[in-house]
């Protein structure tokens, strides 16, 4: 019908069983298409990934058979590694006053609600942090470099390098001592432009009062990559129709 799918596997170089498509695969199909990619097996003894791929046409029209397709990936994440429920050696107190705010016009950014509850009321501009050098490094390519009070609320801000190299990333929230955890309103990112280097942040809102602060600490979820290889590998093969 309107959804095709292949096992797509890979071998060799820097392949490992953590290896991530990077939503860099396609169908090469004459149509516009969705798509999902899921890693369903690894091989520890020929060093083998494989991948489920699955194509759906979006204006649900039937995807013809009896020809050819192809398959091609750009992109393949490897030593990709989680560290979670992990405690931040930041002490939140010594953050409980007005942050230095950067303006629209020194950092392109934008909203957007990823989790935790719908309170967050969107702001134009959102307020985002100054930058500036780690003040902890929870995991190895994350760093916290900003905390403090905007427009009320409590903001941590997570650099994550270039996050199109290696897609490091993390989801931050506060937690008490009787493991009461206290979930963001939301988070918002942004990416900084220097000389063509790009570093992206992500900027966690919290709504806790300056003296709530200390009865908390900062736990986070980290998820990292170690190399990001860049090619282009292919395959065509003939498209079935199942019964």
């Amino acid at each position: 019908g309107d959804t095709a799918q292949a096992y797509i596997s890979l071998t060799g170089g820097a392949v490992d069983e953590t290896t991530d498509l990077f939503d860099s695969w396609c169908f090469h199909l004459p149509f516009d298409q969705t798509g999902r990619c899921e890693r369903v097996d690894w091989d520890e003894e020929t060093r083998t990934v494989t991948f489920l791929c699955t194509v759906q046409t979006m204006d649900r029209s039937p995807i013809p058979a009896g020809g050819k397709m192809t398959f091609s990936v750009k992109q393949l994440l490897t030593g990709k590694e989680a560290l979670e429920d992990a405690a931040v050696n930041l002490d939140l107190s010594a953050f409980a006053a007005e942050a230095e705010i950067v303006g629209p016009e020194q950092a392109g950014h934008s909203r957007f609600q990823t989790g935790g509850s719908s309170d967050m009321e969107p702001v134009d501009p959102v307020p985002m942090l100054q930058t500036g050098p780690a003040l902890v490094e929870p995991a190895p390519g994350l760093t916290i470099t900003a905390a403090g009070y905007a427009d009320g609320l409590f903001h941590v801000q997570l650099c994550r390098g270039d996050a199109t190299r290696l897609d490091n990333h993390g989801w931050l929230w506060l937690e008490a001592e009787d493991g009461t955890r206290l979930e963001p309103l939301g988070s918002v990112s942004f990416a900084v432009f220097d000389q063509g280097e790009r570093t992206d942040y992500s900027q966690f809102v919290f709504d806790a009062s300056p003296e709530e602060l200390a009865g908390y600490a900062l736990y986070g979820d980290f998820y990292t990559a170690s190399a990001l290889i860049e090619g282009r590998w292919q395959v065509t093969f003939p498209l079935e129709d199942e019964p």
